[in-house]
């Protein structure tokens, strides 16, 4: 994929240094050796016993932070980007668009200037919405998935006006 995007072109013009991207997922593995020095503290929304942004029990969330900013053994399309993890769901389910509306919204308020949000639901969610308009109403960049089968038509996030549709 950075054959195909051009990342050495890319990287001469902005490697994401001063970026802190928001990764609403499941969670990063803190210990992950790939995103050493990348990773701020986040937050947990899972309703876990024991919260932690840092622990990915799933993987989603850590594979979606080593595409943006890995900088090891792997290279991501932002390697000096930072990475603010909120977890929203502890598995790869599409989890609670509530839950995801506040972790956009906290994630906002702590510094995101753009937001990962790989997840995508079928019908439009008014508090999703509202959290959408609020990250775009403070300049922040919104890069939602579009789906995993092509015949689903574009989902929600990604649906909404504003929004970077991902593939």
């Amino acid at each position: 994929a950075l054959d195909f995007l051009n990342i050495e072109q890319v990287h001469q013009i902005s490697t994401g240094q001063g970026v802190i991207v928001g990764v609403i997922d499941t969670g990063v593995d803190g210990g992950h050796p790939d995103l050493a020095g990348r990773l701020l503290p986040g937050l947990d929304l899972s309703f876990r016993e024991q919260p932690d942004a840092l622990e990915d029990l799933d993987g989603h969330g850590t594979a979606m932070a080593g595409l943006i900013a890995a900088n090891g053994h792997a290279l991501g399309i932002a390697p000096d980007a930072t990475i603010l993890p909120v977890r929203t769901t502890a598995t790869g389910a599409v989890g609670d668009a509530r839950r995801q509306a506040q972790g956009i919204q906290w994630a906002v308020d702590n510094g995101a200037t753009v937001l990962c949000l790989a997840f995508a639901h079928s019908e439009p969610d008014i508090t999703l919405e509202r959290a959408i308009r609020y990250a775009l109403d403070h300049d922040v960049v919104v890069v939602a998935g579009v789906g995993n089968k092509p015949d689903e038509g574009l989902l929600y996030p990604a649906a909404y006006p504003g929004v970077v549709g991902a593939a």
